[in-house]
């Protein structure tokens, strides 16, 4: 995890390395019944982990309310409880934004590594699709490489627009490549 700030070189990043944290609070919202809990729960997570604790660990705090009694795990609400709003990583070469909403890798410097090989396989003057494209990192990062005529990221989570429009923002104006991020199921997209 880093800051906003990606150009820190990667060992001095991991260093630095802090999480984001998502806790899934079974209620509608912050103001159900045991509301109280998750206020303890958050200030005990930031006094033991936080930038003023001994052991500063922690980026950000997210709520995500969930009310399903079905296997999928987050909920469509979410709510900023501390720290910075967002997380900022580099992959292939492209800063991305990943709100807790969003997919992102646990090894990143493998994924880092895999991205890069991958790049080298898109043929010049490619239309890329990515399908499941989550915040469009594989996609951003082909598209940074200057090689593609368009590239069009496909994502069912509709939240994860705002980390995509967050990291396409970063990257060079004239890259010659149309990007675009579609809310579908990508699965439509195949047939």
């Amino acid at each position: 995890v880093t800051t906003y700030n990606t150009s820190i070189p990667v060992a001095q990043r991991y260093e630095q390395a802090r999480v984001q944290v998502s806790l899934v609070w079974n209620s509608r919202d912050e103001r159900s019944k045991n509301s109280e809990k998750l206020s303890l729960l958050q200030e005990f997570l930031w006094t033991n982990g936080g930038p003023r604790s001994n052991l500063h660990v922690i980026h950000s705090i997210w709520a995500n309310f969930q009310t399903s009694t079905s296997n999928i795990i987050f909920g469509h609400k979410w709510r900023h409880i501390g720290g910075e709003a967002d997380l900022w990583e580099r992959f292939g070469g492209v800063d991305i934004c990943l709100d807790p909403y969003s997919f992102g890798q646990a090894n990143t410097l493998s994924f880092n590594s895999l991205l890069h090989k991958l790049i080298k396989y898109v043929p010049r003057g490619s239309t890329v699709v990515d399908l499941y494209s989550g915040a469009g990192v594989i996609g951003l990062a082909i598209a940074a490489s200057r090689k593609c005529r368009s590239v069009r990221c496909v994502e069912i989570n509709k939240m994860s627009k705002l980390s995509f429009e967050k990291s396409a923002s970063r990257l060079p104006p004239n890259l010659g490549c149309t990007i675009t991020w579609h809310n579908t199921d990508a699965s439509a997209v195949c047939n």
